[in-house]
């Protein structure tokens, strides 16, 4: 839906300056969603951590498309325990995923 809404937008872009108007419509709509699947880890952690790392990784990939994430990381070379390490959790997470 936000593709459709705004086709052209990204991190070149430069229509909205600091106010990104795709920006805005990301967090407008999984604000709601993501508050409330927080209430519902509070309730029962166990019953909803792969509804709400779902769904935050949806959120995270939406702002990818806006800011996307540098190559490094801080603007250094990431080190290769730490690049390893970072794939490793990656994969974990990958292989929580439920299979729909």
């Amino acid at each position: 839906m936000i593709d459709a809404m705004y086709p052209n937008c990204g991190p070149e872009c430069t229509k909205c300056s600091l106010l990104c108007k795709r920006g805005d419509a990301v967090d407008s709509a999984f604000a709601s969603r993501l508050a409330f699947m927080l209430e519902c880890m509070l309730v029962d952690s166990h019953g909803h951590w792969n509804e709400a790392a779902r769904l935050l990784d949806e959120y995270k990939a939406e702002w990818e498309k806006v800011n996307p994430s540098p190559p490094t990381f801080m603007g250094e070379p990431m080190p290769p325990e730490r690049k390893e390490r970072l794939l490793a959790r990656l994969a974990e997470r990958e292989s929580m995923k439920p299979n729909v």
